[in-house]
């Protein structure tokens, strides 16, 4: 109750602030009356005034955005202005629990910041992962997320900088297909009774073995390089890729089992073919502290 009343509360003053700011002319609004849901479309989205660029603007996002290159929406505001907005918007949230507020403020600014996808030569940007939204709406901030989306509602979507964060509509994440989610929950360890050399459990996050050739014989690319297909999956967010050199895996587990990008300039990824194991353990992921596996296969 005393949740709902801060959220009730805060998103009034935000509302007010808001009027203040669209009068000064510092944010636009959109002017279509779609709301454009990021998710998996082809073309992919790119309506607005759409531009990719470093994010350097100081706040709470800065921590979590700093070193990537984002997609920022003139139509909706500049970088700084928008910044400011969430800003103030996150003021409104910090009173809520711990344990989901160290998830969901990073989420929050990668939804409004979403990084540019590089495989594309126009600004795309790239959604949030079905499993962050779900995860955090369900488990970590299942207690208010309702005032949470409702706030996020009442102060954020009406002015233009933010649509709703419906975890239903997001596809999830078709392994190597650009554009592809990004993730702010996926940099736990693998457990242990997943990884594997000759086979895969689940949706196969922890195989570990040497084959890089795809179902269809193409080579893998090496994680580490940019050619021929670019991307952003990095050992510091997926720590499957450390020392993967060019082999199949499935980092985040985005795929239904291990894949690569190719070294074919025409075909972006490709599943590999390595078997499913018999029997055994059928967990993705841990939560953060450790207690709880996720399934997710």
């Amino acid at each position: 109750m005393g949740l709902s009343l801060q959220f009730t509360i805060a998103g009034l003053l935000l509302r007010i602030w808001a009027l203040c700011l669209t009068a000064e002319g510092q944010l636009k609004n959109t002017t279509s009356d779609t709301i454009h849901s990021p998710v998996f479309l082809k073309p992919p989205v790119t309506y607005g005034n759409l531009s990719c660029e470093n994010f350097t603007t100081p706040g709470y996002c800065y921590s979590t955005l700093r070193g990537h290159v984002v997609v920022v929406n003139y139509t909706r505001g500049d970088q700084a202005s928008a910044s400011a907005f969430i800003d103030r918007f996150i003021l409104g949230v910090l009173k809520a629990p711990k344990s989901c507020l160290e998830r969901v403020l990073p989420l929050l600014c990668f939804y409004a910041f979403p990084t540019c996808d590089p495989a594309y030569d126009i600004p795309v940007y790239q959604p949030i992962c079905k499993w962050d939204c779900e995860i955090i709406k369900d488990y970590y901030c299942a207690s208010i997320w309702s005032s949470f989306v409702a706030y996020l509602k009442a102060g954020v979507v009406e002015l233009g900088v933010l649509d709703p964060p419906q975890c239903d509509t997001i596809r999830f994440s078709d392994a190597g297909t650009a554009p592809m989610c990004i993730s702010t929950q996926d940099g736990g360890p693998v457990p242990e009774m997943l990884v594997t050399k000759n086979c895969y459990y689940g949706l196969g996050r922890g195989y570990n073995g040497t084959t890089n050739t795809t179902e269809s014989g193409l080579v893998c690319q090496a994680w580490s390089e940019q050619y021929p297909n670019q991307h952003l999956l990095v050992p510091q967010q997926y720590p499957e890729l450390s020392g993967s050199l060019n082999y199949c895996r499935n980092p985040g587990a985005k795929g239904e089992k291990p894949w690569c990008f190719t070294t074919n300039e025409t075909k972006r990824w490709e599943y590999c073919d390595i078997p499913k194991c018999k029997n055994g353990p059928y967990c993705e992921r841990f939560n953060f502290n450790g207690s709880i596996c996720y399934s997710i296969g």
